[in-house]
């Protein structure tokens, strides 16, 4: 049995949540789903005696699978900064790049060509940003989720800890169970809702 199968199945389903997301011109919504996949990835990696994800955690995790190499030229520093921003403002400032600890980080879709044009631009602006093709940056987060994937196998110690975090993901599919006994939980339903009335 692939005892890995919950985290695969949670890969794919944040991955593919992304790509929907992309398809369908949801940018915003998109990079949100691509920045939760680094968070719980990071948590997955942190050692037995610790739950909570730290920004250093995040950063770390970043520089260790190369996503920053992958996707110039944003620090993993920057990526951590563009997350907070997103995911507490749903905007690209953050309180690290009004302190100037990092750049903003501003997003490109199309030819990958026009990245120069709009950086030039990006600069008349603000002279902390610096713009990130969205097709590079899942290109690169795909990559880096592989190399995890190839280190959690190569790792049993590493391997135990996911397969036991990975087993309290939520679940988007119908667990067996409720596909089994489905029956006997729509009649509960329905004199619940008797009840209600």
């Amino acid at each position: 049995m692939n005892d890995l199968i919950s985290f695969d199945a949670a890969v794919e389903e944040l991955l593919g949540s992304a790509r929907l997301l992309e398809e369908r011109d949801l940018l915003t919504p998109f990079l949100i789903i691509i920045y939760c996949a680094i968070d719980t990835m990071a948590w997955l990696g942190l050692p037995d005696n610790r739950e909570e994800v730290k920004r250093s955690d995040f950063i770390k995790w970043i520089a260790d699978h190369r996503i920053a190499t992958r996707i110039r030229p944003c620090s993993p520093e920057d990526l951590y900064g563009a997350r907070c921003g997103l995911l507490h403002s749903y905007n690209p400032q953050s309180a690290l790049s009004r302190r100037r600890k990092v750049k903003e980080v501003y997003y490109l879709r199309g030819a990958f060509a026009d990245r120069w044009e709009t950086q030039q631009e990006v600069n008349t602006h603000t002279h902390n940003g610096v713009v990130l093709h969205i097709g590079e940056l899942f290109r690169g987060i795909e990559e880096s989720i592989r190399e995890f994937r190839t280190e959690i196998i190569s790792d049993p110690a590493l391997r135990v800890r996911v397969v036991r975090r990975s087993q309290s993901f939520l679940r988007s599919k119908i667990p067996d169970y409720y596909v089994r006994h489905w029956d006997a939980i729509r009649g509960w339903i329905s004199e619940a809702k008797l009840v209600e009335e």
